[in-house]
């Protein structure tokens, strides 16, 4: 009767499986980071609210996109996830006529994951294992291109989607040669952080689109800086003299100009909050040549 026991237990341990962890439903929202180059890079964020639609039979979490600000509206409704019994996660446009399998959480190593919309095989799974994020243990799947047996960097997280590479939406896979790539920042569910890149520790979750986290912008081989950002009193725009920009134009979020400078020949421009109302503001650099060059910032 021991040895039964034992040969059970035994059996049971080898059969165990860390439960699948549910992707998020209602009030999650992912941030990422879309790169310009050597301008400054855009963020964008997506998420769920507390409704769903239905399509074909299927309940989705209603979709929203925004890269204005950081509230999902009504008005910037995108279409819809859905999660399957097998850990495979679906999007669905807004006039719900095309869906398409956006991660699978099942796959093993040696499986393939395949372009949107297009259906090729695009790349293979080569290592997964287990992490623990926010007390979570979650299984992770690493992948490498299918012609090419190095790994491209990009990870799909259990209950996160990609960690890194390919933002919500892209592939773990397309790496570009410049900093023009899609890049996973954060995850925040019901206003708690659940997962956060180290890539980008620097970055506030909250704020995100609000606040440029940039410090300095390259524009054509010249630096242009704010600080401080968010600006409470005065700030110090610095133009490089050999980006050749003459006028500044302050406008807010709407595109009302609230101020407009000349460049001064040390490059430094002062900006005073005393007259602007707390928010956001973007400067419009311009000069003789026809590059153009925009940057954020906040007053408080």
């Amino acid at each position: 009767m021991k040895k039964t026991l034992t040969l059970l237990l035994l059996l049971c341990g080898s059969l165990y499986v860390p439960a699948q962890v549910p992707f998020p439903s209602y009030n999650a929202v992912w941030s990422y980071r879309h790169g310009n180059g050597e301008a400054m890079p855009d963020y964008v964020i997506v998420g769920t609210r507390t409704d769903d639609t239905v399509f074909g039979g299927n309940t989705y979490h209603k979709l929203y996109i925004s890269s204005n600000d950081m509230v999902l509206d009504p008005a910037e409704y995108i279409g819809g996830i859905r999660e399957g019994v097998g850990g495979q996660v679906y999007y669905i446009n807004a006039s719900g006529t095309t869906e398409r399998l956006l991660y699978d959480f099942s796959l093993s190593v040696g499986d393939t994951i395949f372009t949107a919309p297009g259906g090729s095989a695009e790349g293979v799974v080569f290592n997964v294992d287990t992490v623990t994020i926010a007390s979570v243990a979650r299984r992770r799947l690493s992948f490498r291109y299918l012609t090419a047996s190095v790994a491209s960097g990009g990870t799909w997280i259990e209950g996160i989607g990609n960690s890194g590479l390919g933002g919500f939406f892209g592939s773990p896979l397309a790496q570009p040669t410049c900093d023009c790539a899609n890049n996973t920042v954060c995850l925040t569910v019901a206003g708690s952080e659940k997962y956060h890149n180290a890539s980008y520790a620097a970055l506030d979750c909250d704020n995100i689109i609000s606040v440029s986290q940039v410090a300095d912008a390259k524009v054509d081989g010249a630096y242009v800086s704010l600080n401080p950002n968010p600006v409470t009193g005065a700030g110090s725009l610095q133009i490089a003299p050999a980006s050749d920009f003459d006028n500044v134009v302050i406008t807010d979020a709407v595109g009302r100009v609230v101020a407009r400078m000349v460049v001064p020949a040390d490059g430094l421009v002062t900006i005073s909050a005393a007259t602007m109302v707390p928010g956001m503001y973007i400067y419009h650099l311009s000069g003789h040549t026809t590059h153009t060059f925009t940057g954020r910032f906040v007053v408080e």
